[in-house]
């Protein structure tokens, strides 16, 4: 990939890494940092709801004027919820709003373990027909790989979208380091084929236990190893982006703008 003027893959952070925040301070914050867009989490304080589709298409501008764009909205829909068909409907068009080509969603509320057949049949069906009603609006989904859904392990999240089966629709891909140990590279040799979206973060260490505090760390710091996930990715031309999801718990300013820089220097020697 080369140094400058990298189009394969682009560097941005979500709006949920300072969500005590307004958006238009993350935006103007991120551009001076040098991120290349934002994803704009889909939670009360920077998504209401009722939607205001107004005030996202006015945000929308400013980010613009910023010389950023907002790629993927971060929205909480998830078929295991009661409200999911209303849902629907309101995070398409804040996705629209926005100008955003994608939209994130989730997958159960149970992990692939103890998950039931009806759980994975409703999400199996539930996501795929939201892929067609997404595509038919120009927005492609990917699903968010998280602990406590039927992404949490590597197979059950690959099984999942080999089973929805839909062009339209991809894998949100995150470091597995909240659950049991899982090998970073054999997690990607498995799903870096299906990811289509990438969410940066990590920690000081593994948890040795479930329910022990995690300690996040920037990016060059942590036990992810960034410039292996970026090799895996790009062996399979992956051309999405990276969005720094979470960040450092000391000065997280500083730490934002140095995954920014950290990540941009792992592209340039890939």
């Amino acid at each position: 990939m080369d140094v400058d003027g990298n189009d394969d893959i682009k560097i941005g952070i979500c709006t949920i890494a300072f969500k005590e925040r307004s958006l238009a301070e993350i935006a103007a914050t991120a551009a001076k940092w040098g991120f290349d867009g934002i994803e704009v989490w889909g939670r009360a304080g920077h998504t209401e709801y009722p939607p205001n589709l107004d005030e996202h298409a006015s945000f929308r501008n400013t980010v613009e004027d910023l010389g950023l764009s907002i790629p993927v909205f971060s929205s909480y829909l998830n078929p295991a919820s009661p409200n999911w068909d209303e849902s629907v409907g309101n995070d398409l068009a804040i996705t629209s709003a926005l100008g955003s080509a994608m939209i994130r969603v989730w997958a159960g509320d149970s992990g692939s373990a103890t998950a039931d057949g009806v759980l994975w049949d409703m999400c199996i069906g539930s996501l795929r027909e939201f892929s067609k009603r997404a595509q038919g609006r120009g927005v492609r989904v990917c699903v968010e790989r998280h602990s406590n859904t039927l992404t949490d392990e590597t197979e059950a999240a690959f099984r999942l979208i080999e089973e929805i089966d839909h062009p339209n629709l991809g894998l949100n891909w995150q470091g597995p380091y909240g659950q049991e140990r899982i090998e970073t590279a054999d997690d990607l040799d498995r799903l870096a084929a299906i990811t289509t979206h990438v969410h940066a973060q990590t920690v000081v260490a593994y948890p040795n236990k479930p329910g022990d505090r995690i300690v996040r760390t920037t990016l060059r710091e942590g036990v992810i190893d960034w410039p292996l996930v970026i090799s895996k990715l790009s062996e399979v031309s992956y051309t999405g982006w990276i969005m720094v999801e979470f960040v450092a718990d000391k000065e997280p300013d500083a730490a934002a703008a140095d995954d920014c820089h950290y990540l941009h220097e792992c592209l340039a020697t890939a």
